[in-house]
């Protein structure tokens, strides 16, 4: 293309030269949209001593276009919240030394398309707290025993789990979901604790699958592991009846 145009500026005059571009066609390269392929492999890395530090590792994404870096997420009480960026297929964060923290790994290209999240691995920091807790510092128990659907009749997604333990007692449930557009696990809601262990989603793309994880909290703060991820159907639901005509 660059030859041709200056062949063409070499000899023709000014106005027939911007003619002749007007009708020369440009090709634009089509835009990457393919994200990153999912993180695997995540496990614990050495800390270098330092205390109050999680370390995580992981293998490799691929891309079409070069994957240009990577983000970890960890859980807090308000969802998952960025903790560290790197370059690199490895990365460590601060956090309180003794305590448990739930991670997953995002890869991003060039382009700026974001991978599936891995899949979640819990790990504790570095050394232990000091001076030693006097208030509860006890996780509850991971929700287990998924199954779905609880009420046929639900429009979206629905499902239920066994209760979690505690030491004190479990307050809440916070329920996530695996994001179809780039953003990890999203909070999809909360449901208290000490009734029907029971979440529906409304809204959903009848027939998708929808992957969900649970997580128990207590009345101190403390987050349990998550659940094992769970796939969930999104069904039609009955109809909800016309309102009786009125005379």
């Amino acid at each position: 293309m660059r030859l041709g145009v200056q062949f063409l500026r070499a000899i023709l005059p000014a106005v027939a030269f911007a003619a002749a571009l007007a009708v020369i066609p440009v090709v634009h390269a089509a835009a990457d949209t393919t994200p990153p392929s999912r993180p695997t492999g995540l496990t614990g890395c050495p800390t270098g001593g330092t205390w109050g530090r999680v370390a995580v590792c992981w293998d490799a994404s691929t891309d079409d276009s070069g994957v240009t870096g990577y983000e970890i997420h960890r859980l807090e009480v308000s969802g998952f919240v960025r903790a560290a960026s790197t370059t690199r297929t490895a990365g460590v964060f601060s956090g309180e030394p003794g305590r448990l923290y739930t991670v997953y790994v995002v890869a991003k290209d060039i382009s700026g398309n974001v991978s599936a999240p891995s899949a979640m691995i819990t790990l504790r920091a570095s050394g232990r707290p000091w001076p030693p807790p006097t208030t509860d510092v006890t996780p509850p128990s991971a929700p287990t025993g998924f199954t779905e659907p609880c009420l046929w009749d639900f429009p979206g997604t629905a499902f239920c789990w066994r209760p979690s333990t505690d030491d004190v007692g479990v307050t809440a449930y916070d329920v996530y979901r695996e994001s179809t557009t780039g953003q990890g696990f999203v909070k999809a809601g909360t449901v208290q604790g000490g009734g029907f262990t029971f979440f529906g989603e409304q809204g959903m793309v009848t027939g998708m699958r929808y992957i969900y994880v649970v997580v128990a909290r207590d009345a101190a703060g403390n987050l349990s592991r998550p659940s094992e991820p769970f796939s969930v159907p999104a069904r039609v639901g009955l109809p909800v009846p016309s309102p009786s005509p009125t005379a």
